[in-house]
């Protein structure tokens, strides 16, 4: 997945899940209007949320799956340039402080 990619996969899931909800309010009103039965209705339902769960737990699963490599990644980058600007010593005074604080509060 490039990286400019993500932030359409996400309108996509966002667009899949608006238009499931106007699906479902389209079944309502068609009931209301004595169209379909509200067993049909239900059992339409109970398929259309099948679908969507289905879609969204395949779509969540890859994007979670990009979004802790894109953690981790940028996480080692962050780090990476927090020892370089301020040198590796200033990060261990810094744990240092830290850990002695957290025992403190103990």
């Amino acid at each position: 997945m490039k990286t400019g990619q993500k932030s359409l996969i996400y309108e996509s899931l966002n667009a899949l899940n608006q238009s499931m909800e106007q699906v479902l309010e389209h079944l309502h009103r068609l009931k209301e209007l004595g169209i379909l039965s509200a067993n049909s209705v239900e059992n339409q339902k109970i398929l259309a949320e099948e679908f969507r769960a289905g879609v969204n737990h395949a779509i969540v699963d890859k994007l979670n799956s990009r979004e802790e490599e894109d953690w981790a990644k940028f996480g080692k980058l962050r780090m990476e340039r927090d020892v370089n600007k301020r040198g590796v010593g200033d990060i261990g005074i810094r744990s240092r402080r830290i850990l002695s604080s957290k025992k403190r509060q103990s």
